[in-house]
């Protein structure tokens, strides 16, 4: 009898430790699910993969929030920038295929790069008003979607 009173209590403990540990993983997982605020974006019809993307974040004033580069593996990659989003903001992204940190022009100034820019705004051989580029932020995590084109598109 008394052997049996030990294996209850030992299973008593097991299963404690058990329960705890379920719920231990699922608070864990809830953490980490949790996604940080900031921009997400993906970029499709990229020239080649893996590229380059060059972004630049600009508020509703024209002012410049984050820039910078991210390097993508297929069309299927989310990119994540870190930054503080206004209620109105634009994006504009070109693929640096060559690699060398800025848009490369035409002999008529045209991008000879894939660009684009954020509320499917696009002007043919240049940039879109402001305006037409703002979106509206929809939380502390904001996702787009970038086809990029060429100036013959």
């Amino acid at each position: 009898q008394t052997a049996h009173f030990w294996l209850k209590k030992g299973w008593r403990a097991i299963m404690k430790t058990k329960k705890f540990l379920l719920i231990f993983a699922c608070w864990a997982s809830t953490l980490a699910a949790q996604e940080k605020p900031g921009l997400y974006f993906t970029c499709a019809e990229a020239e080649q993969y893996p590229t380059r993307i060059a972004y630049e974040i600009r508020d509703a004033n024209d002012k410049r929030l984050a820039v910078g580069f991210e390097d993508l593996r297929s069309p299927n990659d989310t990119l994540h920038v870190d930054v503080q989003l206004p209620e109105r903001f634009m994006v504009q992204v070109y693929e640096d295929a060559n690699r060398n940190d800025k848009l490369d022009r035409g002999l008529f100034t045209q991008p000879i790069e894939r660009y684009d820019f954020s509320n499917e705004a696009w002007v043919f051989l240049g940039k879109p008003d402001l305006e037409d580029a703002l979106v509206q932020r929809q939380g502390p995590a904001h996702y787009l979607h970038f086809q990029l084109k060429d100036v013959l598109d």
